[in-house]
């Protein structure tokens, strides 16, 4: 199964915007024919961005992502720090997908992220979901 490592944008923004990119993505997540790769603290960055006043209108909708992300993840606790973002919460993305050997990041932010993570590709939404096909 295809691993992968989602930014809290991309979860975010399905939790906003029905029928989007990153919507469809976490419909593959529920289907299971994706794996979520997540760490403590990538599940903690969800937690904290879904009390932002920008998703309070959808933060059922956000949490029940969250969570449903959370309980068919696959765990990885990072070994190593890694400081290559400018961006410290972009990082842990960046631990996660390392210590998971993901396939993917799939971000909505590719500029604070390498194109390739060792053996992790970085992609947005929209990318992701072509290269699927």
């Amino acid at each position: 199964m295809l691993r992968v490592v989602l930014d809290t944008n991309v979860v975010g923004s399905a939790s906003l915007k029905a029928g989007g990119p990153p919507s469809q993505i976490v419909e593959l997540v529920f289907s299971g024919e994706i794996a979520v790769c997540l760490s403590q603290a990538v599940l903690s960055e969800y937690q904290l961005v879904m009390h932002r006043p920008k998703f309070e209108r959808n933060r059922p909708a956000m949490l029940q992502i969250v969570e449903f992300i959370a309980a068919g993840a696959e765990w990885f606790e990072p070994a190593e720090p890694v400081n290559d973002s400018p961006d410290p919460n972009d990082n842990r993305i960046v631990e996660c997908a390392v210590a998971a050997n993901a396939g993917f990041i799939v971000t909505g932010n590719r500029r604070h992220f390498p194109a390739f993570v060792g053996g992790t590709r970085v992609v947005t939404p929209r990318e992701f979901l072509e290269l699927l096909k």
